[in-house]
Order: structure tokens, then sequence, then C-alpha cells
């Protein structure tokens, strides 16, 4: 029912380009993600390379390497790491803050976007902001060594 009632919010990309909804299918997903990781589905590809959330707004959705259904009550927040060219490309990233149930490890970062420019992911930050109620911090530049 969430992935049926899905309401796009953005397009989003990483930046290896070679990853498809296909190639998603056949990856491993990170052990540390696994209570957020769902198998996808062929017939949903068109979620594919965007960010949304459900029709009853309980839950993000979000689709690059994996497909990752993370319930909106969890989100504490979104953020933006912004690094400037220096030696390195410079760019952004664009990550999402949920709890967790571990006492070890009571919130973890899952990876949303990346993008070239430093500022580019800062209006879908206040994008998914908005749509969840949940706040937003754009992180301080950074040299990109």
């Amino acid at each position: 029912m969430q992935l049926a009632s899905f309401v796009p919010l953005g397009r989003i990309e990483l930046s290896d380009r070679r990853i498809t909804a296909a190639s998603a299918n056949a990856s491993a997903a990170e052990q540390s993600e696994l209570e957020f990781v769902r198998d996808p589905i062929a017939a949903l590809a068109r979620l594919f390379g965007v960010v949304g959330h459900s029709a009853d707004r309980k839950t993000l959705i979000f689709w690059h390497r994996q497909l990752y259904l993370v319930p909106i009550a969890d989100i504490i927040g979104f953020q933006v790491d912004r690094r400037l060219p220096a030696k390195g490309t410079g760019g952004a990233k664009l990550y999402v803050e949920c709890r967790t149930t571990y006492e070890d490890l009571r919130t973890k970062r899952l990876l949303i976007a990346a993008a070239p420019g430093a500022d580019d992911l800062n209006e879908l930050a206040k994008t998914l902001s908005a749509a969840t109620e949940k706040p937003f911090t754009l992180g301080q530049y950074w040299a990109d060594d």
C-alpha cells in the first residue's frame, strides 16, 4: 500500500550513474541499513531515482542503490553535507537521520542523494523537511581534500 500510493517529491541521484533499478535489485544491502531496506519490485521501477512519501505521509520512500522505506515517525531530520572544491571535486550529500531500536546505536544516517555542487541539494532538503514536518540542516562548507 505504501509503495502503491507513492507521492514523488524530487529526483535523486548518486555519483555512480551505472546503478539502475535492475542492478539495485542484484546488489546486497549494507548490513547497517537492513531495517530500512526492502526488496525492489520490478513493476515499480518508475520509483527508481525518486524520493517521496506514502499518501498517508507515514513513510519516506527513496530508491537508488536500494529501495528504502523509512517511517516518518522515526525521522529526526535531514542534513546536507556541503563540500567546496579543493583537491577533490566538491559536492553535496543529503542524509536522513533516523531513530533506531538499538540501545548502542540510537540513530543512523541514510544517504538519500549526492550531487556535484555544494548547494545542489539545499532545495530538496527544504522540500523533504516541509513534506515530513521534520527539520533540516545545511552543514557548513568544508574543503574537499
